[in-house]
């Protein structure tokens, strides 16, 4: 997170600061493709690649890696780096957002390996777990301590990754939506204390596989399964239903099936857009703007090439 004087606040902690970045995203492992569809040889990436939230392209190859490739993990942001956790095993790595060349390093463990859902904090990273369990793991930015679970969930948000979103004015985490089971529950947890989970919401659809990213005032819930492409918004400040507000890409699902929208794609956060990057047999980067919402605008690609599509992988900004 990049920490702009103009838009740093004094959230409900006495804390200043602000989750939203503005200088860059990160595209961090994955796979080629999800290993129940697509064609060819089913393979998974370490590299990190870094696309400017100040000018629009293609994504850079940092030339940095992370200790071994892997597929669905999940991203998480802080002031100096940035995290890739769980998935094909249960390693928290960190690399420095300003550094990302110099690859990663192992820095503590997640409970189990699995593929959740990603909420940043301050200080803390929050891993949701998947699988029906949905219990809150969390784990310091600073600190090589393994994560430990703090909560659980009101909801079963299904096996599946969900939308994540970060409030760091109230300092609350966001989770919304869910497949098998499909849902479309919206409910946050307090940074302050964990234990506290309450039931905000709806989305418009249920949808899981979707991505997750924030404004200062609003989180936003990303396309998914089966066949979403909805941008549901929904406002931090009270509690109320989720609106549509836009639409992602139609092709930016499974080439085989009807997984539409960010499926198994990743969201952004800048401090003036929310970003969509890869998908299903996708390798787009689109991005919306928070004052004006509508479709997203395809402004790049994570590299070029058909080696350069990617799901199931991480990301972050800062």
């Amino acid at each position: 997170m990049a920490f702009i004087n103009s838009d740093r606040h004094i959230s409900s902690s006495g804390t200043s600061w602000n989750y939203r970045g503005a200088i860059a995203g990160f595209t961090i492992g994955g796979a080629n493709h999800y290993g129940g569809g697509g064609t060819g040889v089913w393979y998974f990436y370490a590299d990190i690649f870094s696309h400017s939230f100040t000018t629009d392209g293609d994504a850079v190859d940092s030339t940095g890696n992370l200790q071994t490739a892997r597929h669905a993990l999940i991203g998480f942001s802080s002031e100096t780096h940035s995290f890739a956790a769980g998935g094909t095993n249960n390693a928290i790595e960190s690399f420095s957002n300003t550094n990302p060349g110099a690859g990663s390093t192992d820095l503590a463990d997640l409970s189990g390996t699995y593929g959740g859902t990603p909420v940043s904090g301050l200080t803390h990273g929050y891993s949701i777990r998947a699988a029906g369990a949905n219990g809150i793991d969390k784990f310091a930015f600073t600190s090589t301590v393994n994560a430990v679970g703090v909560g659980n969930l009101s909801f079963n948000h299904g096996s599946t990754r969900f939308g994540g979103s970060t409030d760091s004015i109230a300092n609350y985490g966001y989770v919304a939506g869910g497949a098998t089971p499909n849902t479309h529950d919206i409910e946050r947890f307090s940074f302050d204390n964990e234990s506290i989970t309450n039931d905000v919401g709806d989305c418009t659809i249920q949808a899981g596989e979707s991505a997750g990213c924030s404004s200062e005032t609003h989180g936003y819930h990303l396309g998914g399964i089966p066949n979403a492409s909805n941008i549901d918004k929904y406002i931090f400040a009270s509690s109320a239903n989720a609106v549509d507000v836009g639409d992602l890409p139609n092709n930016n699902g499974h080439a085989n099936d009807s997984r539409g929208g960010a499926a198994r794609g990743n969201g952004m956060s800048s401090i003036t857009h929310g970003y969509v990057a890869g998908g299903e047999l996708y390798s787009a980067i689109g991005k919306f703007s928070f004052a004006n919402e509508s479709n997203t605008t395809d402004v790049g690609d994570i590299g070029t090439g058909v080696s350069t599509l990617r799901t199931h992988h991480a990301s972050s900004h800062y």
